[in-house]
């Protein structure tokens, strides 16, 4: 199937007569990693092994960028006025660029965070497919997952570091771990919901400040990696029975 939809991303882009290269490795690239810790999933019945390892693969990929590049900070601004270039030849207008070109220092985590995302968010995706086909439910093994004190304290050594403001390194190492910590905080909250059996599509709510604009959001993102964060240190999952 990756294959499949890598051949058809290619031919579009080269009827469109755009860089092809570029879409393919980054398709090819989201897919087979996701495709890569599927196996995982699979061959350990859990979702916590692939998370470990998806934020761990992303924080040594912001390293070896930042070895490899140097100058981090001119690479994506030189990226991202190119970009506002072309988009200024197409008649499209971006307000406030000076924003957005003062966020190229953490630009490497945003980039590295939405692949390591987008990756997980498959892995989840394909195994309620499975847990369809007969395979372990994936609410099972999602309630379960638990990031651990390497990453978390990775996490914390970077949080204080960027906090401090020593470095953009840390800055955008924080910005992966926390992807991994969003989905740990949205485990602790299903676990609390299959534990109290909580009534009705209440899971509905919990996404509905997603849908009240981008502060709430922000503030919702916020909230979610501090439960996931809280957790790995100090287990917030803890029913009536003390099930875990």
């Amino acid at each position: 199937d990756c294959l499949l939809a890598l051949a058809a991303v290619i031919s579009i882009t080269v009827l469109a007569g755009d860089n092809w290269v570029a879409f393919a490795l980054m398709a090819g690239g989201l897919w087979f990693t996701a495709a890569g810790l599927g196996v995982l999933t699979g061959k350990y019945r859990s979702l916590g092994l692939p998370m470990q390892a998806a934020v761990i693969a992303g924080m040594i990929g912001v390293g070896i960028f930042f070895v490899v590049v140097g100058d981090v900070s001119g690479f994506w601004e030189r990226l991202m006025n190119a970009q506002l270039a072309q988009f200024a030849q197409l008649g499209l207008e971006v307000e406030h660029p000076e924003l957005l070109l003062s966020q190229t220092g953490i630009m490497t985590g945003f980039f590295i965070s939405g692949m390591v995302f987008f990756s997980l968010l498959a892995v989840l995706l394909a195994s309620w497919w499975a847990g369809k086909s007969g395979g372990r439910p994936v609410g099972e093994m999602f309630i379960e997952v638990r990031l651990g004190y390497v990453i978390g304290g990775i996490a914390a050594v970077s949080g204080i570091f960027a906090t401090m403001g020593f470095g953009l390194l840390a800055a955008n190492l924080l910005l992966v771990g926390a992807v991994g910590f969003l989905f740990q905080g949205l485990a602790v909250i299903y676990w609390q919901g299959a534990v109290r059996k909580w009534l009705g599509p209440w899971f509905l709510l919990l996404y509905l400040p997603l849908f009240l604009g981008p502060q709430m959001t922000i503030a919702w993102i916020f909230i979610v990696i501090g439960l996931g964060f809280i957790d790995n240190w100090y287990g917030l999952r803890r029913g009536p029975k003390d099930m875990v």
